[in-house]
């Protein structure tokens, strides 16, 4: 089997990438934006890199030509002067669908996050909600995953809780009464293989999270005390 991926030297792209090769007979066509990010990649022969534009639609649907399955994991969290959610959430997307139509790939895996909605007044989530509605009116056999917060080497948000964990004292919205549901980034890995895999040919949504919901400041008192000290926590008001 051929899996190509997109964000392929993204943090999740990273771990994904060992638990492809680490399976017998899987090939993966390495998708990255620039000839630096192509060379920074692992050395395997069971992995290829491409580097993509996608604005360039013959270009992406040759260098996706031949795979079985295309995962895009690419986009953005926070916007830059160079790049919005509209490019890099919808627009790469929408390029992904029209190149998996024309070089005949039957499938995509779309990572998304959860609360994704194309009618949000949150402009990330809305951008997410976009780009699942894109795959879900394909046409293609596809399976959407929308994650929580990703712990993990290499995770945003793992940093972050990493980051507030170092600190004597922490500032949080709402005193990080929230609850959230942590997933490791090894299960979402597994998960991204397991829909690759499959030969159901709807697309389906799947809302994929850890097996324990904590309230987030407990998370980061958990973590400072695997450290080996406290932080204490005070509140900002939502």
């Amino acid at each position: 089997m051929k899996i190509a991926i997109t964000g392929a030297n993204s943090g999740v792209g990273t771990i994904l990438l060992r638990h492809l090769v680490s399976r017998a007979g899987i090939e993966v066509v390495a998708c990255v934006r620039s000839a630096r990010a192509a060379a920074a990649l692992p050395a395997c022969s069971r992995i290829s890199a491409r580097t993509i534009d996608y604005e360039n639609h013959e270009g992406l649907a040759a260098a996706l030509s031949g795979s079985g399955c295309v995962v895009h994991l690419a986009g953005i969290l926070f916007e830059s002067p160079t790049s919005t959610y509209q490019k890099a959430n919808v627009d790469a997307t929408r390029a992904i669908v029209g190149a998996c139509r024309n070089a005949g790939i039957p499938r995509v895996v779309l990572v998304s996050v959860l609360r994704a909605d194309a009618d949000s007044t949150n402009r990330y989530w809305s951008s997410k909600g976009r780009a699942e509605r894109l795959v879900a009116e394909s046409g293609l056999a596809a399976a959407i995953i929308r994650t929580p917060i990703l712990l993990g080497p290499g995770m945003a948000g793992a940093r972050a809780i990493v980051r507030a964990a170092t600190q004597p004292t922490v500032t949080l919205l709402g005193g990080g009464r929230h609850s959230i549901r942590p997933l490791d980034v090894d299960d979402l890995s597994r998960a991204i293989l397991h829909c690759c895999e499959m030969t159901d040919t709807r697309a389906a949504v799947y809302e994929l999270v850890g097996p324990e919901p904590t309230a987030y400041r407990d998370v980061i008192a958990r973590t400072a005390a695997l450290m080996g000290h406290q932080v204490s926590v005070r509140s900002l008001p939502v």
